[in-house]
């Protein structure tokens, strides 16, 4: 679509569609790889060539994605932890168990910053100790919207009639 529509002030603006990039298991098998190696969302979503808008998305509308986002967040914490505590015995070598790990280059202030971070926010009852990084919203049948609406109104219209 090439149409061209009138923009703010009188400018010209090209109005064109964005192109559709689908979550295939090898992109979400890399994201998510990515997210345990790095624990940094932006990154693991330029790694396979998509927005972190759309991985939020698509870790909102997709349980099963949730849970192994939120598996892949813990693993990169244990991997941050282990690494920092290598460092603090004098070891620079730390290697993840799984060769196959993605090992970014590490910044031991970052890593401490996140880890507190981490802690604070679990300490609150935060997403930082969460482990359901699921949906916040649930969906309920549309008889049981209706009934709790009426249920409002009919509330609602009791109050009136007592104010009145």
């Amino acid at each position: 679509m090439d149409r061209a529509d009138r923009g703010g002030k009188n400018r010209r603006i090209q109005v064109r569609r964005r192109p559709t990039v689908e979550w295939t298991p090898e992109r979400r098998a890399v994201f998510l790889d990515h997210l345990s190696a790095t624990c940094n969302v932006v990154r693991s979503a330029a790694a396979v060539g998509m927005w972190p808008g759309s991985c939020y998305a698509q870790r909102r509308r997709d349980p099963a994605f949730a849970e192994q986002w939120s598996a892949a967040l813990q693993a990169g914490y244990e991997h941050l932890e282990a690494k920092l505590l290598a460092r603090a015995l004098g070891h620079d070598d730390y290697v993840p168990a799984d060769p196959d790990t993605v090992v970014p280059e590490f910044d031991t202030d970052a890593a401490l910053k996140l880890l507190a971070q981490r802690n604070r926010l679990a300490a609150r009852g935060g997403s930082g100790g969460r482990t359901d990084c699921g949906p916040r919203y649930v969906r309920v049948p549309i008889e049981e919207v209706e009934a709790a609406l009426l249920h409002k109104l009919d509330m609602m219209a009791k109050q009136l009639g007592t104010a009145t």
